[in-house]
């Protein structure tokens, strides 16, 4: 009987342990450059001066950044996302491509883009749920 009330109660708060696990709160803006890639994750607690720094950096690998639509909190953190990139690819042909979401789903779910200058690498461009 009292095997059956842990077993109960366990049922009952693991899915609620779970979905606070997924709750990522401290997590930062990651931006990483080199000269084969380039990763952008977003987070919560991006801001707008940080977004202005990235798209200086872009500039130097020829890709234009546009957030100009995205909007933000009274504090500085990002509250609509809309992502706009145009890049050239391996090519040399500029392609666009944009993203849009609530901050919210940053709670759940890392958002941004990667992509490689490589030849080698399959996949050269993601962007969405990284």
């Amino acid at each position: 009987m009292v095997f059956r009330f842990f077993q109960f109660i366990s049922n009952i708060f693991t899915p609620i342990f779970n979905l606070f696990s997924l709750f990522k709160k401290h997590r930062n803006t990651t931006f990483e450059m080199d000269t084969e890639k380039v990763k952008l994750v977003l987070s919560p607690r991006t801001t707008k001066d940080e977004l202005k720094e990235i798209v200086k950096k872009l500039k130097v690998k020829e890709i234009i950044m546009d957030f100009s639509q995205s909007k933000f909190y009274n504090n500085g953190f990002i509250k609509t996302i809309h992502l706009q990139l145009k890049e050239k690819d391996l090519n040399g042909n500029y392609f666009n491509t944009s993203m849009q979401l609530p901050a919210l789903f940053l709670f759940f779910a890392n958002f941004g883009f990667q992509m490689y200058s490589s030849p080698t690498v399959l996949e050269h461009f993601k962007m969405g749920i990284m």
